[in-house]
């Protein structure tokens, strides 16, 4: 383990850093398989691009089978306007729970709203609660991807998950049942 150089490192402080170090390697830490995750893939927007070239490739399964094309075409969209710009310079790391839910809150308020030109048509980008809900499941997907590569330990989406889904269902249950007892389910 490379601690730095003297004189930038005084004999002090490499001893200190030393200590943290061997206390790291004694709870089972290994410096050396941490340094290479942290190398291969640092960014949200890296480990997308590596679950985007795989799904191209038909290597991502839903069912036992690969992607279809116009799943994957959706995606793209998805990452495009909603994942990338968002989340794509964040440290895989330092996405938490939290994050993943002010995203999901972002995408419904619209705050991605763009106006998209194609060769063929103008395309509004406009965001809400359906897009949020299907950015975040492909969120984590690509977490669940880097955990089955060994690229990360956690998916920071899964308690969000859930809870969208409770959202969900308690809106179908109250729509269910009518205007008048909607405020039981409140």
């Amino acid at each position: 383990v490379k601690l730095g150089r003297y004189p930038s490192l005084t004999v002090e402080q490499a001893r200190e850093q030393a200590k943290k170090v061997f206390a790291s390697l004694s709870e089972g830490n290994d410096p050396a398989e941490r340094k290479k995750k942290d190398k291969t893939f640092k960014t949200v927007e890296e480990l997308c691009n590596l679950y985007r070239e795989a799904c191209a490739n038909g290597l991502v399964l839903y069912k036992g089978r690969p992607l279809k094309a116009s799943t994957i075409r959706r995606n793209e969209g998805r990452f495009r306007w909603h994942l990338i710009p968002q989340l794509g310079s964040e440290a895989l790391q330092d996405v938490t729970k939290a994050r993943v839910s002010k995203f999901h809150d972002d995408i419904c308020l619209g705050k991605c709203k763009q106006t998209i030109k194609t060769s063929k048509k103008v395309r509004l980008v406009t965001g809400g609660n359906g897009a949020a809900r299907k950015s975040v499941f492909l969120l984590s997907a690509v977490y669940r991807f880097g955990i089955k590569k060994g690229l990360i330990d956690f998916n920071p989406c899964l308690g969000v998950e859930d809870a969208l889904v409770v959202e969900l269902v308690d809106a179908d249950a109250a729509a269910a049942v009518g205007d008048a007892q909607v405020a039981f389910f409140v």
